[in-house]
């Protein structure tokens, strides 16, 4: 799942074909949306916080929380 430094950028690490990724804030407002096969994501724009990540690949969809500082 997200492999990720504390800046914003990380990479998508699934075991099937990426489907779509959403990044809410803590008060459920999308900041980032995706449908492209791109692993590469970067929030370096997104405030301090934690943000939920949302992955959706062919076989399954997985939430987790990251932190940028």
């Amino acid at each position: 799942f997200p492999s990720h430094d504390s800046k914003g950028n990380f990479k998508i690490i699934h075991n099937s074909d990426l489907i779509s990724v959403e990044i809410v804030n803590l008060l459920g407002e999308i900041i980032y949306s995706s449908n492209d096969k791109n692993d590469n994501i970067d929030i370096s724009f997104a405030a301090k916080g934690m943000y939920i990540v949302k992955v959706q690949t062919t076989n399954s969809v997985q939430t987790e929380r990251i932190i940028v500082d």
